[in-house]
């Protein structure tokens, strides 16, 4: 394709047609970034004596809470570094997009409660 007068102008409207599309996706993943950092997770799992958890809650696990709550997360998008397996409080990162992560608050409880 030859770089005269016009091709550069349908490729500036081209280029700016793409980075509002991107800008629009940004602000959608940021959208819901901020709703998730609203919302209250909980995960209820059994307890035993010592006071620690059955097992461990995965990222699986966490892509399964999120849905129950409206939010649609792959369980590969939820940074992890290492399974939960204390009951407590605990703040876990779900990247929505390449440049938008959401820190999402996770209260772990005994499920008796």
């Amino acid at each position: 394709m030859e770089a005269n007068n016009l091709n550069l102008k349908i490729w500036e409207r081209e280029r700016g047609r793409l980075e509002k599309h991107r800008e629009e996706i940004i602000n959608f993943a940021k959208e819901i970034a901020s709703r998730m950092e609203t919302s209250k997770f909980v995960a209820k799992v059994k307890i035993g004596e010592n006071g620690k958890i059955f097992g461990s809650i995965t990222t699986a696990n966490l892509a399964k809470i999120f849905e129950d709550n409206g939010f649609k997360v792959n369980k590969r998008d939820i940074l992890l570094l290492n399974n939960i397996k204390e009951i407590g409080d605990h703040e876990i990162n779900v990247r929505l997009h390449p440049e938008v992560v959401a820190k999402i608050k996770l209260s772990v409880i005994n499920e008796k409660e």
